[in-house]
């Protein structure tokens, strides 16, 4: 397997490039780089029998001798755990684990956005609404990412902060700063892995998977949207908020089963300053670490949050 199969990325607080461990990495390039095997991936990740089946497995007590292979593989951090990994029930129970919160502090101020997850980001100010353009050099569009013309038009020129998580990461989804969110629309979708193949090969898993949509009012952002994306073995998506009723940043909002997967943040026009080295690595085509609670972007200077229509 060659270099160019490998998801670099450039982790903000170590000031280093770093690269992901591919789970099922022969298999994994198998689906995306042969004929035969994006066939088969249709079949495998088109629905969600597989990724359930898996996730059985991830929920028996057979699966917990898999804990300190899993920590050592995906770089886990023993100090992040709220209690010893020998506590855990199973591989399901280790990866939707609590974190000591001190390990997470969120930036504080109210014109500060704060990273919804650990992942790693990408930021697109200016975004489209009909037009078709790479994400990662899978396509994308605005329209059949939200799959609601109206709200589609609310964000245009807008900016999208893409967030991957990996299967070491904390699997929380916080509120990156405070606001109303309004119920989480379900949007059924496939289950294709969201791992580094899948970003190289231009298979669109963030507009295709099924996701979550949760619009949120906020205090300095205006309108904003947090989007949740599912992949193999993400058996659900579970919001933990209460809708209606006031959160304040750091507040959960999610949780991911698990598998690999993604959190997107929507904003309107005009409405956030993205920080800048994010936008540069993104332009070079790069991934930026960003743990939880650490800063993404400012309210915009100029910004003004207008009502919802």
């Amino acid at each position: 397997m060659s270099d160019a199969d490998r998801l670099e990325y450039y982790d903000r607080r170590e000031g280093r490039v770093k690269s992901d461990a591919v789970p099922a990495a022969r298999l994994t390039h198998w689906i995306h780089n042969t004929r035969l095997g994006r066939r088969a991936g249709e079949v495998l990740f088109g629905g969600a029998a597989a990724s359930r089946l898996y996730g059985r497995f991830q929920k028996s007590r057979l699966s917990r001798r898999r804990i300190g292979p899993f920590m050592r593989t995906y770089g886990v951090d023993p100090a992040d755990l709220a209690k010893p990994a020998r506590e855990y029930a199973s591989l399901r129970d280790f990866f939707v684990r609590e974190i000591d919160p001190a390990r997470r502090p969120f930036v504080p101020g109210s014109e500060a956005c704060a990273a919804p997850a650990d992942g790693r980001i990408l930021a697109y100010p200016d975004l489209p609404v009909d037009r078709v353009f790479p994400v990662k050099r899978a396509l994308f569009n605005l329209r059949d990412f939200l799959r609601d013309d109206r709200l589609a038009e609310d964000f245009a020129g807008g900016t999208l902060v893409v967030s991957r998580l990996g299967m070491g990461d904390y699997h929380y989804v916080h509120f990156p700063c405070s606001g109303i969110p309004a119920p989480a629309i379900s949007l059924p979708g496939k289950y294709r892995p969201s791992g580094p193949y899948s970003l190289k090969r231009t298979v669109p898993y963030f507009r295709e998977n099924h996701r979550m949509i949760t619009l949120f009012e906020t205090e300095r952002f205006g309108r904003a949207a947090i989007i949740e994306v599912g992949a193999f073995a993400v058996g659900s998506i579970r919001q933990v908020f209460r809708p209606g009723v006031p959160a304040a940043k750091g507040d959960k909002k999610a949780r991911f089963e698990p598998g690999g997967s993604t959190v997107a943040l929507l904003f309107r026009k005009g409405m956030i300053e993205v920080d800048a080295d994010l936008l540069a690595r993104t332009a070079e085509g790069m991934e930026t670490y960003v743990r939880l609670g650490d800063s993404i972007g400012r309210a915009a200077a100029a910004s003004n949050p207008r009502p919802a229509p």
